[in-house]
């Protein structure tokens, strides 16, 4: 069984672009906050980034993610595997989340598993804003 990982970074962004010559990402509009005129919402656009270190070259891992809401309620969970190049102990992930129903303002929290094992996460918080303001990411 491989080694388990060291998370680095997590951050929420409205779109991921990833290099196809060195497989880096460039990530576009980071927020770590969602002000909304009402309630639910639907997010249409949420990416998260990760950085990894720590991690046996060559072999594959398997990731969970899971984002819930302040009633711990889960919102959407996505798995993917992905192979550590060969020579490198780090890795990026991008995940594409599909759209997301939220029902209530506060703290949402995403969790980052690997084998079950919870290596760190981060918060997205949605807020209730006046009707000029409108939708916005912060």
């Amino acid at each position: 069984m491989s080694k388990e990982p060291t998370l680095r970074a997590v951050l929420f962004s409205e779109s991921l672009i990833r290099n196809n010559q060195g497989g880096l990402f460039s990530v576009v509009n980071i927020f770590a906050r969602v002000n909304t005129q009402k309630l639910p919402m639907v997010v249409h656009a949420l990416h998260v980034y990760l950085k990894l270190a720590d991690m046996d070259a060559g072999t594959a891992y398997r990731l969970r993610l899971e984002l819930r809401d302040s009633e711990d309620e889960l919102l959407v969970h996505l798995e993917e595997e992905g192979t550590v190049q060969e020579g490198s102990q780090e890795c990026e992930w991008g995940f594409r989340f599909p759209p997301i129903s939220v029902k209530r303002a506060g703290p949402n929290y995403l969790t980052v598993f690997y084998n079950k094992v919870i290596l760190g996460g981060a918060r997205l918080m949605v807020r209730l804003v006046p009707e000029e303001r409108g939708t916005q990411w912060l």
